[in-house]
């Protein structure tokens, strides 16, 4: 389980985590990892959805969104 929060001590941003953990990322879905992404939607949920697509493509991120192994909950 990883966590990131944009608000607070240490600004981290959900899209940054991706890209640094990209590797981990991949063998985490790999065993069945599900992401959920929760925040502001045009920011958190934009960003993160853009960043998943250049990490694993847009069929990939289709795939795992239509299996509910990709989770949004914006607002």
């Amino acid at each position: 389980l990883d966590r990131t929060y944009s608000r607070g001590k240490t600004r981290e941003y959900a899209q940054q985590r991706l890209i640094e953990h990209a590797d981990r990322l991949h063998a985490q879905l790999d065993a069945g990892a599900v992401i959920y992404i929760c925040g502001s939607a045009d920011k958190i949920g934009a960003g993160a959805q853009d960043t998943l697509r250049q990490l694993l493509g847009e069929k990939t991120c289709d795939r795992l969104s239509k299996a509910g192994r990709i989770r949004l909950d914006t607002y």
